[in-house]
């Protein structure tokens, strides 16, 4: 999906790492967030899972695994 201006993923990012998110696609695997593959406009590729802000919690418990 591209990714518009009013995108808070694609602002969040561009604030920590510097490129602009050009395009997030969903990807299987998850089943309380979604999951995403982001593409930046510097060809760089990643991976995110978003959920809403109560479940930060168990987002930070991943992270750490």
């Amino acid at each position: 999906m591209a990714v518009s201006g009013s995108d808070p993923l694609a602002s969040w990012l561009q604030q920590q790492l510097g490129p602009l998110l050009r395009r997030r696609t969903p990807v299987s695997g998850g089943c309380i967030h979604s999951a995403w593959r982001l593409e930046l406009a510097d060809g760089g590729l990643l991976f995110a899972k978003t959920a809403a802000a109560d479940a930060l919690p168990l987002l930070e418990a991943e992270a750490e695994i």
